[in-house]
């Protein structure tokens, strides 16, 4: 089984998550939060639950949250006047391996951030 976190759950909270659900079937946990990726991955907790807090955001380097910056910037000053439109350049694709094993139990977290260039 896997455990999704919602969104507005943040890193204590999430981790409370963590300890609460073990003795459940889960065997892998991660959450999204802030789409940075955490490095406080971890296996083999109690009962074999694996666990990372944010498996990071997959999109243009350059941006924010995979819009252009100017036109982030523009949401905060008041000054948007068009809909967001994708950022241009390089991605990054993150995410997190889960090693599980026959019986269900986390063997290893391995957090994976890869450049793609686009051309």
């Amino acid at each position: 089984m896997t455990w999704l976190l919602p969104k507005s759950t943040r890193t204590p909270r999430a981790k409370s998550w963590l300890w609460a659900i073990t003795s459940m079937a889960a065997r892998r946990l991660s959450g999204v939060r802030t789409h940075v990726q955490t490095a406080d991955e971890r296996a083999s907790i109690p009962k074999g639950t694996g666990y990372i807090t944010d498996i990071g955001m997959t999109g243009p380097i350059v941006s924010v949250l995979g819009v252009r910056v100017e036109q982030s910037i523009a949401m905060f000053r008041g000054d948007l006047t068009e809909y967001f439109k994708t950022a241009e350049g390089d991605c990054a694709v993150s995410g997190a391996l889960f090693d599980i094993t026959r019986n269900g139990k986390c063997n290893s977290v391995t957090r994976v951030w890869e450049r793609w260039n686009v051309r």
